[in-house]
């Protein structure tokens, strides 16, 4: 990570490294119920401090880039097994 050993970062900068590095889809997907597809995108957006104005733009601009712009406001379980795929693999970017 920028030249220094991973293995020697302290917590704080592991999860860092974590949520601006290293992206990974959960076998469940880890999608949060409650919230829509568009809701589960933005959230991930909102943990790591991008702006309001700009989380709404990018997470529109997500689902339209899998083809979701239509299932925007389904919460998970009126999702199909790919379409949960497709939303979790746009909260990693």
């Amino acid at each position: 990570m920028g030249g220094k050993e991973v293995g020697a970062l302290n917590d704080n900068a592991i999860s860092d490294f974590r949520a601006l590095r290293v992206g990974f889809i959960f076998q469940n997907f880890s999608l949060i119920p409650v919230l829509s597809a568009w809701e589960n995108i933005e959230y991930s957006l909102m943990l790591l401090g991008v702006p309001a104005a700009e989380r709404r733009e990018r997470s529109t601009r997500m689902l339209e880039a899998v083809g979701l712009s239509d299932q925007r406001e389904r919460r998970p379980n009126q999702l199909s097994g790919g379409q949960k795929q497709r939303v979790a693999s746009r909260r990693t970017i």
